[in-house]
Protein backbone atom coordinates (compact mmCIF):
# COMPACT_ATOMS: atom_id res chain seq x y z
CA UNK A 1 0.00 0.00 0.00
CA UNK A 2 1.09 3.54 -0.90
CA UNK A 3 -0.51 7.32 -0.03
CA UNK A 4 -0.61 10.01 1.64
CA UNK A 5 0.80 9.92 5.34
CA UNK A 6 -2.12 11.44 6.51
CA UNK A 7 -4.38 9.10 5.31
CA UNK A 8 -2.73 6.09 5.05
CA UNK A 9 -3.80 3.03 5.40
CA UNK A 10 -7.28 4.61 5.01
CA UNK A 11 -7.68 5.13 1.44
CA UNK A 12 -6.72 1.60 0.79
CA UNK A 13 -8.75 -0.09 3.51
CA UNK A 14 -12.01 1.45 1.84
CA UNK A 15 -11.16 0.24 -0.76
CA UNK A 16 -10.31 -2.85 -0.48
CA UNK A 17 -13.35 -3.09 2.28
CA UNK A 18 -16.03 -2.57 0.18
CA UNK A 19 -14.93 -4.34 -3.10
CA UNK A 20 -13.95 -7.73 -1.57
CA UNK A 21 -13.36 -8.25 2.33
CA UNK A 22 -16.78 -7.61 3.34
CA UNK A 23 -17.81 -10.26 1.11
CA UNK A 24 -15.32 -13.03 2.98
CA UNK A 25 -17.36 -14.93 5.53
CA UNK A 26 -15.86 -14.80 8.96
CA UNK A 27 -13.63 -12.60 8.34
CA UNK A 28 -12.99 -10.09 11.14
CA UNK A 29 -10.83 -6.45 10.52
CA UNK A 30 -9.47 -4.84 13.77
CA UNK A 31 -8.01 -1.63 13.81
CA UNK A 32 -6.41 -0.08 16.72
CA UNK A 33 -4.53 2.68 17.75
CA UNK A 34 -3.58 5.37 20.13
CA UNK A 35 -3.52 8.53 17.98
CA UNK A 36 -6.50 9.59 19.23
CA UNK A 37 -7.11 12.39 16.48
CA UNK A 38 -6.44 10.02 13.90
CA UNK A 39 -8.14 7.61 15.20
CA UNK A 40 -11.52 9.47 15.67
CA UNK A 41 -11.11 11.20 12.40
CA UNK A 42 -9.84 8.19 10.05
CA UNK A 43 -12.38 5.47 11.45
CA UNK A 44 -14.19 6.22 13.90
CA UNK A 45 -15.72 9.20 12.34
CA UNK A 46 -14.50 8.28 9.00
CA UNK A 47 -17.04 10.36 6.18
CA UNK A 48 -15.73 8.29 3.08
CA UNK A 49 -15.88 4.35 2.34
CA UNK A 50 -15.39 3.62 5.90
CA UNK A 51 -19.05 5.77 7.40
CA UNK A 52 -20.37 3.44 9.56
CA UNK A 53 -18.62 0.69 8.93
CA UNK A 54 -18.20 -0.22 12.73
CA UNK A 55 -19.19 -3.34 14.37
CA UNK A 56 -18.10 -2.19 17.75
CA UNK A 57 -15.75 -0.13 19.53
CA UNK A 58 -13.73 -0.91 22.40
CA UNK A 59 -12.39 1.54 24.68
CA UNK A 60 -9.33 0.01 26.98
CA UNK A 61 -9.84 1.85 30.25
CA UNK A 62 -7.02 1.99 33.02
CA UNK A 63 -6.94 -0.55 35.65
CA UNK A 64 -9.83 -0.19 38.65
CA UNK A 65 -8.24 -0.21 42.36
CA UNK A 66 -8.68 -3.45 42.51
CA UNK A 67 -6.14 -4.44 39.33
CA UNK A 68 -4.30 -2.06 40.30
CA UNK A 69 -3.80 -3.75 44.06
CA UNK A 70 -3.26 -7.53 42.16
CA UNK A 71 -1.19 -6.17 39.39
CA UNK A 72 1.15 -5.06 42.03
CA UNK A 73 0.90 -8.07 43.29
CA UNK A 74 1.33 -10.49 40.49
CA UNK A 75 5.19 -8.16 40.21
CA UNK A 76 5.73 -8.98 44.00
CA UNK A 77 5.07 -5.38 45.22
CA UNK A 78 3.27 -5.34 48.49
CA UNK A 79 1.45 -2.25 49.60
CA UNK A 80 -1.19 -1.74 51.90
CA UNK A 81 -4.83 0.58 50.79
CA UNK A 82 -3.53 3.66 51.55
CA UNK A 83 -0.62 3.03 49.66
CA UNK A 84 -2.24 1.30 46.61
CA UNK A 85 -4.74 4.44 46.66
CA UNK A 86 -2.17 6.95 46.65
CA UNK A 87 -0.25 5.03 43.70
CA UNK A 88 -3.16 5.59 41.81
CA UNK A 89 -3.73 8.71 42.97
CA UNK A 90 -0.70 9.57 41.23
CA UNK A 91 -0.77 7.00 38.10
CA UNK A 92 -4.44 6.50 37.36
CA UNK A 93 -4.19 3.12 36.90
CA UNK A 94 -2.43 2.73 33.96
CA UNK A 95 -0.75 -0.44 33.57
CA UNK A 96 2.67 1.31 31.31
CA UNK A 97 2.98 3.36 34.61
CA UNK A 98 2.28 1.33 37.22
CA UNK A 99 5.11 -1.40 35.00
CA UNK A 100 7.75 1.11 36.67
CA UNK A 101 6.96 -0.21 40.07
CA UNK A 102 9.88 -1.86 41.82
CA UNK A 103 9.29 -4.54 44.66
CA UNK A 104 10.62 -3.84 48.19
CA UNK A 105 9.54 0.14 47.52
CA UNK A 106 7.01 2.10 49.04
CA UNK A 107 4.19 4.43 47.45
CA UNK A 108 6.57 7.17 47.99
CA UNK A 109 9.69 6.01 46.99
CA UNK A 110 8.10 4.73 43.98
CA UNK A 111 6.14 8.23 43.19
CA UNK A 112 10.07 9.12 43.14
CA UNK A 113 11.69 6.98 40.94
CA UNK A 114 8.67 7.32 39.11
CA UNK A 115 8.69 10.99 38.25
CA UNK A 116 11.38 12.83 39.50
CA UNK A 117 14.51 11.07 37.69
CA UNK A 118 16.10 13.03 35.16
CA UNK A 119 16.34 10.65 32.15
CA UNK A 120 14.69 7.59 33.53
CA UNK A 121 11.10 6.39 34.40
CA UNK A 122 8.34 8.56 33.58
CA UNK A 123 10.53 11.78 32.59
CA UNK A 124 9.18 14.10 29.92
CA UNK A 125 6.10 11.97 29.43
CA UNK A 126 4.21 15.24 29.55
CA UNK A 127 5.29 16.33 26.35
CA UNK A 128 5.42 12.81 24.53
CA UNK A 129 1.79 11.95 25.55
CA UNK A 130 0.52 14.66 24.16
CA UNK A 131 2.68 14.96 20.63
CA UNK A 132 1.43 10.80 20.41
CA UNK A 133 -2.48 11.14 20.88
CA UNK A 134 -3.03 14.49 18.90
CA UNK A 135 -2.04 16.12 15.96
CA UNK A 136 -2.78 19.81 17.00
CA UNK A 137 -1.12 18.66 20.73
CA UNK A 138 -0.31 22.47 21.81
CA UNK A 139 -3.30 23.22 21.80
CA UNK A 140 -4.54 20.43 23.59
CA UNK A 141 -2.01 20.72 26.28
CA UNK A 142 -3.36 24.80 26.62
CA UNK A 143 -6.60 23.52 27.02
CA UNK A 144 -5.58 20.94 30.06
CA UNK A 145 -2.98 23.82 31.56
CA UNK A 146 -6.01 26.02 31.52
CA UNK A 147 -8.18 23.16 33.35
CA UNK A 148 -5.23 22.85 35.48
CA UNK A 149 -5.92 26.10 37.27
CA UNK A 150 -9.80 25.68 37.94
CA UNK A 151 -10.87 22.75 40.35
CA UNK A 152 -14.57 22.90 39.26
CA UNK A 153 -13.90 23.20 35.82
CA UNK A 154 -14.49 25.95 33.01
CA UNK A 155 -17.35 27.34 30.77
CA UNK A 156 -16.68 26.99 27.34
CA UNK A 157 -15.86 30.54 26.79
CA UNK A 158 -13.55 30.57 29.65
CA UNK A 159 -11.45 27.63 27.77
CA UNK A 160 -11.39 30.23 24.52
CA UNK A 161 -10.31 33.09 26.65
CA UNK A 162 -7.68 31.27 28.72
CA UNK A 163 -6.08 29.12 25.11
CA UNK A 164 -6.68 32.67 23.01
CA UNK A 165 -9.22 30.27 20.84
CA UNK A 166 -12.62 31.15 19.19
CA UNK A 167 -15.68 29.26 20.13
CA UNK A 168 -16.42 26.83 17.58
CA UNK A 169 -15.90 23.52 15.89
CA UNK A 170 -12.33 23.42 16.48
CA UNK A 171 -12.31 24.06 20.31
CA UNK A 172 -15.10 21.75 20.47
CA UNK A 173 -13.24 19.00 18.53
CA UNK A 174 -10.12 19.22 20.31
CA UNK A 175 -12.25 18.85 23.59
CA UNK A 176 -13.90 16.29 22.59
CA UNK A 177 -10.64 14.70 21.57
CA UNK A 178 -9.67 15.31 25.50
CA UNK A 179 -12.84 13.17 26.57
CA UNK A 180 -12.47 10.30 24.44
CA UNK A 181 -8.63 9.97 26.20
CA UNK A 182 -10.62 10.28 29.81
CA UNK A 183 -8.62 13.97 30.89
CA UNK A 184 -11.46 15.58 30.68
CA UNK A 185 -14.72 15.34 31.25
CA UNK A 186 -18.37 17.60 30.51
CA UNK A 187 -20.58 17.89 33.23
CA UNK A 188 -23.87 19.88 32.84
CA UNK A 189 -26.19 20.40 36.13
CA UNK A 190 -29.28 18.90 36.24
CA UNK A 191 -32.25 20.96 34.54
CA UNK A 192 -29.55 23.17 32.55
CA UNK A 193 -28.57 23.12 28.79
CA UNK A 194 -25.85 22.89 27.14
CA UNK A 195 -24.37 26.48 27.42
CA UNK A 196 -24.00 25.56 31.02
CA UNK A 197 -21.71 22.73 30.88
CA UNK A 198 -18.45 22.69 32.69
CA UNK A 199 -15.09 21.01 31.69
CA UNK A 200 -13.26 19.81 34.45
CA UNK A 201 -9.72 17.90 34.09
CA UNK A 202 -10.14 14.04 35.73
CA UNK A 203 -6.83 12.67 34.72
CA UNK A 204 -5.39 11.33 37.86
CA UNK A 205 -1.54 11.96 36.16
CA UNK A 206 -1.96 15.29 34.95
CA UNK A 207 -3.41 16.41 38.41
CA UNK A 208 -0.37 15.42 39.67
CA UNK A 209 2.09 16.96 36.88
CA UNK A 210 0.34 20.49 37.38
CA UNK A 211 0.45 20.16 41.23
CA UNK A 212 4.05 18.48 41.49
CA UNK A 213 5.95 17.70 38.39
CA UNK A 214 5.81 21.01 36.75
CA UNK A 215 6.05 23.32 39.73
CA UNK A 216 9.47 21.04 40.73
CA UNK A 217 12.48 22.95 40.43
CA UNK A 218 15.17 21.58 37.40
CA UNK A 219 17.76 20.84 39.90
CA UNK A 220 15.02 18.21 41.99
CA UNK A 221 15.49 15.92 39.07
CA UNK A 222 19.01 16.38 38.49
CA UNK A 223 19.82 15.00 41.92
CA UNK A 224 17.02 12.15 42.15
CA UNK A 225 14.16 13.85 43.69
CA UNK A 226 13.72 10.72 46.44
CA UNK A 227 14.35 13.45 49.39
CA UNK A 228 12.25 16.13 47.38
CA UNK A 229 9.36 14.17 47.44
CA UNK A 230 9.67 12.62 50.86
CA UNK A 231 9.68 16.46 52.34
CA UNK A 232 6.49 17.08 50.19
CA UNK A 233 4.58 14.04 50.95
CA UNK A 234 4.29 15.27 54.55
CA UNK A 235 3.22 18.99 53.66
CA UNK A 236 -0.28 20.46 53.72
CA UNK A 237 -0.30 21.02 50.00
CA UNK A 238 -0.29 17.34 50.02
CA UNK A 239 -3.23 16.68 51.33
CA UNK A 240 -4.29 19.31 50.04
CA UNK A 241 -3.75 17.19 46.45
CA UNK A 242 -4.74 14.08 47.93
CA UNK A 243 -8.11 15.24 48.89
CA UNK A 244 -8.79 16.53 45.62
CA UNK A 245 -7.64 13.18 44.09
CA UNK A 246 -9.75 10.94 46.06
CA UNK A 247 -12.83 13.18 45.12
CA UNK A 248 -11.93 12.49 41.64
CA UNK A 249 -11.46 8.55 41.95
CA UNK A 250 -14.75 8.18 44.30
CA UNK A 251 -16.72 10.26 41.40
CA UNK A 252 -15.30 8.49 38.17
CA UNK A 253 -16.49 5.65 36.75
CA UNK A 254 -19.08 3.23 36.18
CA UNK A 255 -18.46 1.74 38.86
CA UNK A 256 -19.16 5.22 41.21
CA UNK A 257 -21.82 3.40 43.29
CA UNK A 258 -19.89 0.83 44.16
CA UNK A 259 -16.52 2.74 45.51
CA UNK A 260 -17.16 2.01 48.88
CA UNK A 261 -17.17 -1.90 48.95
CA UNK A 262 -14.17 -1.33 46.48
CA UNK A 263 -12.23 0.29 48.85
CA UNK A 264 -13.41 -2.06 51.29
CA UNK A 265 -11.88 -5.04 49.39
CA UNK A 266 -8.92 -3.16 49.38
CA UNK A 267 -8.79 -3.56 53.23
CA UNK A 268 -10.00 0.00 54.81
CA UNK A 269 -12.57 1.58 56.03
CA UNK A 270 -14.90 3.75 54.51
CA UNK A 271 -17.90 5.65 55.78
CA UNK A 272 -20.98 7.38 54.26
CA UNK A 273 -23.43 10.05 56.23
CA UNK A 274 -26.07 11.82 55.18
CA UNK A 275 -24.62 15.34 57.15
CA UNK A 276 -24.67 18.40 54.94
CA UNK A 277 -20.85 19.61 54.39
CA UNK A 278 -20.21 22.93 54.12
CA UNK A 279 -17.57 24.45 52.83
CA UNK A 280 -14.74 24.06 55.49
CA UNK A 281 -16.34 20.56 56.11
CA UNK A 282 -15.34 19.32 52.60
CA UNK A 283 -11.91 19.78 53.36
CA UNK A 284 -9.89 16.94 55.17
CA UNK A 285 -10.18 17.89 58.90
CA UNK A 286 -7.42 15.44 59.92
CA UNK A 287 -4.37 14.29 58.06
CA UNK A 288 -4.43 11.29 55.33
CA UNK A 289 -8.27 11.66 55.77
CA UNK A 290 -10.02 12.35 52.49
CA UNK A 291 -13.51 13.25 51.89
CA UNK A 292 -16.29 13.87 48.62
CA UNK A 293 -18.83 15.34 48.52
CA UNK A 294 -22.49 15.18 45.80
CA UNK A 295 -24.43 18.02 46.13
CA UNK A 296 -23.37 18.55 49.56
CA UNK A 297 -25.83 15.77 50.54
CA UNK A 298 -23.34 12.93 51.06
CA UNK A 299 -19.69 12.54 52.06
CA UNK A 300 -17.38 9.48 51.48
CA UNK A 301 -14.52 9.33 53.89
CA UNK A 302 -11.46 6.59 53.48
CA UNK A 303 -8.96 6.19 56.21
CA UNK A 304 -6.71 3.57 57.79
CA UNK A 305 -7.45 3.92 61.08
CA UNK A 306 -10.79 1.46 61.65
CA UNK A 307 -11.61 3.21 65.04
CA UNK A 308 -12.71 6.16 62.93
CA UNK A 309 -15.70 5.15 61.31
CA UNK A 310 -18.66 6.84 62.26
Amino acid sequence: MHGRPSSWPCDELDYIWNTRLQYVPNLCVIVCGSATSWMLDKVINAKGGLHNRITRSLKLNPFTLAETRDFLHSRGIRLDARQVIELYMATGGIPYYLDFAEPGRSATQIIAEMYFQEGQGLYGEFSRLFSSLFASSEKHARIVTALSKSRSGLYLKEIAQATQSSVGGRLRKWLCELEACGFVAARTPYRHKRRATKYVLVDEYLWFYFCWIEKAPKLVFKRGGIDYWHEKSQSPAHASWAGLAFEMLCMKGRQMRRRPAALQKLGGTTSVSSAPCGRDRARPSIPGQYSWRAAGLRRIRYHSNPTFNR
